[in-house]
């Protein structure tokens, strides 16, 4: 599934653009909630990088809301899935 890296691809073409910022961040939640594949895609794809880059440029509340949002989403289920591994998160890669 393409879906996060064309998503992350927009962000960084049109990283001046609070409107293509804000769209990515909330389609990159709904691909992101509750799903490791699209953690894994998202962390593949650049775009903990990209999201970072968009609540850092850009203010405005929805971003911050829809960035921290997939941020902290993707952030759970990576140490989640550390802890099914049996794995450390601070003290292992596989976060």
């Amino acid at each position: 599934d393409g879906g996060p890296q064309a998503l992350v691809d927009a962000m960084n073409e049109h990283h001046k653009s609070s409107t293509v910022q804000e769209m990515a961040c909330r389609a990159l939640s709904q691909l992101t909630h509750d799903n490791i594949d699209g953690a894994m895609a998202l962390s593949q794809a650049g775009g903990l990088s990209a999201i970072k880059a968009a609540t850092e440029a850009f203010k405005d509340a929805s971003i911050q809301q829809w960035g921290c949002m997939v941020l902290d989403d993707h952030r759970l289920l990576m140490e989640g899935q550390c802890a099914l591994e049996g794995k450390n998160a601070k003290e292992s890669r596989c976060c």
